[in-house]
């Protein structure tokens, strides 16, 4: 009796936490949309949910399986990430680029100044301005390659914790958008 309202009482849960999916939907293979009975020792079932979005490469886990904390659950296609890591670091060096010659530029002008009979204050004024404009693109830049990696690295989606899977939402060559759950997990008893 006590393992029947158990199994009732994860149905009942699944049927709640069914990942926002309508219930006619069919997923690509059975295998990967069934539904676990719960643990013996059972908590409050948990959503994994993916940072980024983009098309499932490959699930690597199913229902049922017992997963540990950091285990790969979700590898989505890495390729638009790649691209964008890839645009960032070329617009990181042409910043990085500008921002040396703006200096340099700065750096003459002074020098030359200090020497007497060189640039007038609002030449290097402006020099000093471009400096700083170039310094800015430079943190722009270097703050779109860290959002660019940041992207990258999730794409791997992982458990939070070790448990129990008990419903996979998402199924390979699917899209999956960001912040919608991937799996539903049961975390073990700590």
């Amino acid at each position: 009796m006590r393992n029947a309202a158990r199994i009732l009482l994860a149905l009942c849960l699944a049927a709640l936490t069914s990942c926002g999916h309508p219930q006619q939907q069919e997923p690509a293979r059975a295998e990967e949309a069934q539904v676990a009975p719960a643990p013996a020792a059972f908590t409050s079932p948990v959503r994994v949910v993916s940072e980024v979005g983009g098309t499932v490469r490959e699930v690597l886990v199913g229902a049922r399986d017992r997963v540990r904390r950091d285990q790969v659950l979700v590898v989505l296609d890495p390729t638009p990430f790649e691209e964008r890591m890839a645009e960032s670091r070329r617009a990181l060096g042409r910043a990085e680029a500008g921002l040396h010659a703006a200096r340099t530029n700065y750096l003459k002008l002074v020098q030359r100044a200090e020497l007497g009979g060189g640039p007038d204050d609002a030449t290097i004024g402006a020099a000093k301005a471009a400096l700083e404009h170039a310094a800015a693109a430079r943190d722009e830049a270097l703050a779109g390659a860290n959002r660019a990696n940041r992207e990258f690295a999730r794409s791997v989606v992982r458990s939070p914790f070790d448990g129990r899977l008990v419903e996979m939402c998402v199924v390979t060559n699917g899209r999956v958008s960001a912040r919608e759950p991937i799996a539903t997990v049961v975390p073990d008893r700590p």
